[in-house]
């Protein structure tokens, strides 16, 4: 073997060993992803082993979710006639106020009517009994006098 031989083995060897260390890097770089795919794998099959649990949970609440909106439905449904019932209530209710303030007001106007109509026909009456009384010491006073010097007696 020549010297040349030697140098182009020496350099064959050379390019085969940086050959031998990119493919090592390239094995150790696959050997963590693939690390890494073997964690996500154990996760997905730990989700895949609960999922039969997460649908059932999913599909209650689906059909919780329906029954919820049937009875809305059915409330919202009934809405406008409760809501005329409350307003009805109401307005009877203030009616009914209304009717007792009304009376009361009336009675208490008539109270005042009458105390006010009694009164008018009390002093009528003093002043009638006045009159009476004046027209009766008039009638008296124009009288003639009696035997006895008395006006208006015999």
């Amino acid at each position: 073997m020549s010297i040349e031989d030697g140098f182009k083995a020496v350099d064959s060897i050379k390019r085969s060993s940086e050959k031998l260390s990119d493919t090592i890097i390239k094995i150790e770089e696959l050997e963590r992803k693939l690390s890494e795919l073997d964690a996500l794998s154990t996760d997905l099959k730990s989700l895949l082993e609960d999922s039969p649990e997460v649908f059932l949970k999913l599909t209650e609440g689906v059909d919780e979710l329906a029954a919820a909106k049937t009875k809305i439905t059915k409330a919202v449904g009934s809405l406008p006639s409760l809501t005329s019932k409350a307003v009805e209530a109401h307005l009877r209710k203030l009616l009914s106020e209304f009717e007792t303030k009304m009376n009361n007001r009336w009675n208490q106007e008539l109270k005042e009517t009458r105390t006010t109509l009694r009164e008018a026909f009390e002093n009528h009456a003093n002043r009638m009994e006045k009159v009476y009384e004046n027209s009766t010491k008039k009638i008296i006073e124009e009288m003639p006098r009696t035997i006895f010097g008395k006006r208006g007696k015999s």
